[in-house]
């Protein structure tokens, strides 16, 4: 367990999130085809550090998200598309739905135009109304139904209009049908699809069920779930009935059977994170993990504020305690545990993000860093209080 001193840099990291100005950094999300770089905010412009706190790429952008297969969406005033791992700009384009690179292309929807952009900045238009983000070489897109009596209705806009789904490849070509009410994005090799039923407006999917195809279309564990997740680490969470579930391995058999839970997560580093109910196992509101094994396991230390884990380590929360002065709770600091519950890095922060690239950004009152493993400093900035 380590405790960390930040050291003042001359410089105000900032980002906004949800309306309100928060400092932010946090590592890139793809570590092969890009260096180790991590968002900064310099007077609220977005550049780039190294993983040895190097500014690599200076703050000069309104806004940036993360490298994804070495190019990463930006914007200035006037202007948008993708730059290099060296700053510089390899397309200009409108990127309104923000979209990473996936599979060597980016999914664009902008609200008039739909379609597909490869590397060099070429767009190929699609007749799609939605299309998500390409995994294993396929996007999940969607078509509108018109209803029957739109032309009539005088309260046409408001109508929820159907929604068709089906898979396109990278080129745009329509691989899998468009027949399924609703569907997910391949992993591992299978994606899950709604079958039958409607998607209601307010009500959500109904009448149908959720099975799982492959590439070529074909439906490999049938149509049975009331809620269905993609695959992770072999497995899928599952359910029948939307409070008890299990996880299922590509057989479409039950690795681990059903148990009454109010949240069931994919598998990451071995354990998926789970959340009970009063009569089941973990207790009445608890956050806890289940290994592949079906053990369950409970830190109650964390007031039910544990996150997944991301390289061995999960962010973690202690509980509030009472302060009997103010008469109030005083919140629990964050910190980082192993999966046997023991702080690694000694919880003493107000706001953390997971690990990635060995890396993880967190936040004091008054400091904001990146943290290796050990807890060690490696990037830091004084920044404003934080707003309440």
């Amino acid at each position: 367990m380590r405790s960390i001193a930040m050291k003042p840099l001359a410089f105000l990291l900032l980002v906004a999130t949800a309306g309100v100005l928060l400092p932010g950094a946090e590592p890139a999300a793809d570590k092969a085809d890009a260096p180790d770089m991590y968002r900064i905010w310099v007077d609220k412009k977005v550049g780039f550090i190294d993983k040895a706190g190097r500014v690599v790429i200076e703050p000069q952008f309104t806004w940036a998200y993360e490298f994804s297969e070495g190019l990463c969406q930006v914007n200035v005033p006037g202007k948008e598309g993708y730059i290099d791992a060296s700053g510089n700009w390899a397309i200009e384009i409108d990127t309104h739905d923000d979209r990473p690179f996936r599979c060597g292309v980016a999914v664009m929807c902008t609200g008039k135009r739909t379609g597909i952009v490869d590397r060099t900045g070429h767009v190929i238009d699609c007749p799609f109304d939605w299309m998500q983000e390409f995994s294993e070489g396929h996007s999940a897109i969607a078509v509108y139904e018109k209803p029957v009596d739109a032309e009539s209705d005088a309260n046409k806009a408001f109508r929820w209009r159907q929604q068709k789904w089906g898979f396109v490849d990278t080129a745009g070509k329509l691989v899998i049908p468009i027949e399924y009410t609703a569907a997910g994005s391949f992993s591992e090799g299978l994606a899950p699809v709604y079958v039958g039923g409607a998607d209601a407006m307010c009500t959500g999917l109904s009448g149908g069920k959720w099975g799982y195809i492959n590439q070529k279309g074909e439906m490999v564990i049938k149509p049975q779930f009331s809620t269905a997740g993609g695959f992770s680490e072999g497995l899928a969470t599952v359910s029948f009935d939307g409070q008890n579930y299990g996880w299922i391995d590509k057989t479409g058999k039950f690795a681990i059977k059903m148990r009454r839970l109010s949240i069931a997560l994919p598998f990451h580093d071995g354990v998926a994170r789970i959340r009970g109910y009063k009569d089941s196992v973990p207790g009445w509101n608890d956050f806890g993990y289940i290994t592949k094994e079906g053990e369950v396991f409970v830190h109650p230390v964390f007031a039910g504020s544990i996150e997944p884990f991301s390289e061995g380590l999960a962010e973690a929360r202690q509980k509030p305690t009472w302060d009997a002065e103010k008469n109030e709770w005083i919140p629990g600091k964050n910190g980082y545990v192993d999966k046997q519950g023991n702080w690694v890095i000694q919880s003493q922060f107000t706001y953390t993000r997971p690990f990635r690239g060995g890396l993880a950004y967190v936040q004091t009152q008054r400091q904001a860093a990146c943290i290796d493993k050990t807890g060690r400093v490696v990037w830091s900035v004084d920044i404003a209080p934080v707003m309440k």
